[in-house]
């Protein structure tokens, strides 16, 4: 999701904040119990793209998630 929707979503009040559970931000994912390992790890292995437009599939954060 885009910073600009998750900025509307926000100040809106449909969620609680940025650090709430229903976001996929880093503070919603630590509030979710997401360990930083996961975090790093999953990081890592996305790696680092030039492309406007790319689009990261969730299961790809959720084996980070189990390995950790």
């Amino acid at each position: 999701m885009s910073k600009r929707k998750l900025n509307y979503i926000v100040t809106n009040k449909y969620v609680d904040g940025w650090d709430d559970p229903l976001l996929m931000t880093l503070a919603g994912l630590r509030h979710r119990g997401v360990t930083l390992t996961a975090i790093n790890a999953f990081v890592r292995g996305i790696g680092i793209t030039m492309s406007d437009c790319s689009v990261i599939r969730l299961d790809r954060l959720e084996h980070h998630i189990g390995c950790a």
